[in-house]
């Protein structure tokens, strides 16, 4: 459990990184006034995609996730670790992709609910599946999985 929790740790923090570092830098271009917004990305494209987009992934998807991963084991007495750990990386990837959505909503959108919406998004995912010893116990207990 120990060697799932550090594999997951280090993918978690190779897909958060980027996006953090993306941050400061579009932070610190926009204080030093280097970069303008992109004239092909319209701000009401960015309000009608990315604020529910960034709801669907940090929400929805991992709640579709769990339920369908827990739909395909239900009959299964042990599940595999290896089957466990794609399913951390397939959450992973879903809940880390609202970052990416946060940074570009913070280049492009002015309106500060949306963006506000997205960024409260993107730190609910960065929370929610931030991979824990505690949290992949249970899921080691939940979905049965043999050691």
């Amino acid at each position: 459990m120990e060697i799932m929790c550090h594999q997951l740790k280090k993918r978690y923090f190779a897909l958060l990184v980027p996006a953090l570092a993306g941050f400061v830098m579009a932070y610190s271009n926009q204080s030093l006034h280097y970069f303008n917004a992109n004239p092909f990305f319209s701000e009401t494209m960015a309000i009608a995609w990315l604020f529910p987009l960034a709801l669907i992934l940090a929400v929805a998807g991992p709640i579709w996730l769990r339920a369908y991963f827990a739909h395909q084991v239900q009959y299964q007495k042990r599940v595999s670790p290896q089957t466990l750990l794609q399913f951390e990386h397939r959450l992973l990837w879903i809940v880390l992709a609202t970052p990416y959505l946060a940074l570009i909503a913070y280049l492009f959108c002015k309106q500060s609910f949306y963006l506000g919406g997205t960024v409260l998004a993107a730190l609910y995912g960065i929370y929610y599946c931030y991979p824990s010893t505690r949290r992949i116990a249970l899921d080691y207990r939940i979905f049965r999985v043999s050691q």
